[in-house]
């Protein structure tokens, strides 16, 4: 038989002070007669609950800390890690204002290529706005002095109308030429126009006629010395742009003369247009073939002509450069490479 029975714990328990649980160690087990013994002893589970109460509290604590510093690691880890985005996402509006040229060159690796691909692109957008605006500057140029070419031969009473028709007509064909001309060179820029060999004596007689017209006050004469067949290695258009260009600035500042020849040696033909006018002081020989630049601030221009020419010389490994000249004025020498 058992050792207590439940009516003797139920007769000597205190219900006051009764547990709300027991732990119970089973001590032994014994047989005797057919009768089985067994030895059980209860103890109150109160303190083990409680025990166990607090670990669980202090569980749910410290997971609860540890969740919440894991929360504030991976914020902190999102802003530090998307900082270089938010960087990028102001600098590319800071572009897109204009207020910048380029990203900086201090991205993540894990950028580098973005920021260098962005940066390519921003390069080469801008460099077909500035082919863009330059072009429409050169147009503008161009156009004005095949307008005042016009409105010269429609005061010249001496030319009867089909003369007349004919001349303006050659006008209109040259500023067609020209806008087309500028578009090519906005689109492909000055290297990716097609070069070829032109004569050129029709494109000096051309221009000539024209500005004796514009500048008929002055009575200029050109006298030019090169052969007649001569052909330089240039595109038509850019032969047409550098030698109107030349050509007009020496026409405006000489006072009676202006002077074309044409020297060919092994490797390069060398070309020289001077005039007979004030020259250029030393100190703006280099700064007049800036665009903007203009070595008589009393004469008007926009200081384009010039640049245009250096620009369309350089296209071709040429060089310019500007010299006194033995008519007293500036002498413009062109070194242009045959190949």
């Amino acid at each position: 038989m058992p050792l207590f029975t439940r009516e003797y714990i139920d007769t000597h328990a205190n219900y006051d002070e009764k547990p709300s649980s027991y732990i119970a160690y089973n001590l032994s087990r014994n047989k005797e007669n057919g009768t089985i013994y067994q030895l059980v002893v209860l103890r109150s589970a109160d303190a083990y609950e409680h025990s166990l109460a607090q670990l669980h509290k202090r569980t749910a604590f410290y997971l609860g800390l540890f969740v919440l510093i894991a929360v504030a690691f991976l914020i902190a880890a999102f802003h530090w890690g998307f900082q270089p985005l938010r960087k990028l996402a102001s600098q590319l509006d800071q572009m897109a204002e204009a207020k910048r040229d380029k990203l900086d060159d201090d991205y993540p690796m894990e950028l580098q290529e973005v920021t260098m691909a962005v940066n390519r692109l921003s390069h080469i957008s801008n460099d077909q706005q500035g082919r863009y605006r330059h072009a429409m500057d050169d147009l503008a140029h161009s156009l004005k002095t095949r307008l005042a070419a016009t409105n010269a031969l429609l005061d010249d009473s001496s030319l009867d109308r089909r003369e007349l028709n004919q001349r303006i007509m050659e006008q209109i064909s040259q500023m067609d030429d020209l806008v087309q001309y500028q578009l090519k060179r906005a689109m492909v820029g000055q290297q990716g126009l097609q070069k070829s060999n032109v004569e050129l004596k029709p494109i000096i007689t051309s221009l000539d006629r024209m500005l004796s017209k514009i500048y008929a006050d002055k009575h200029a004469i050109l006298h030019y010395h090169f052969d007649d067949k001569l052909k330089l290695p240039i595109n038509k258009d850019d032969l047409m742009e550098l030698f109107g260009n030349m050509l007009e600035n020496s026409f405006r500042f000489c006072i009676s003369q202006v002077k074309l020849s044409v020297i060919e040696s092994n490797d390069y033909f060398t070309i020289a247009i001077e005039d007979d006018g004030p020259g250029v002081k030393p100190e703006l020989r280099e700064a007049i073939f800036q665009r903007g630049v203009r070595a008589d601030q009393l004469n008007p221009g926009q200081g384009i002509g010039l640049s245009v020419c250096n620009e369309i010389v350089d296209s071709y490994q040429g060089k310019i450069h500007v010299e006194n000249s033995a008519l007293e004025g500036a002498a413009f020498i062109i070194k242009l490479p045959k190949s």
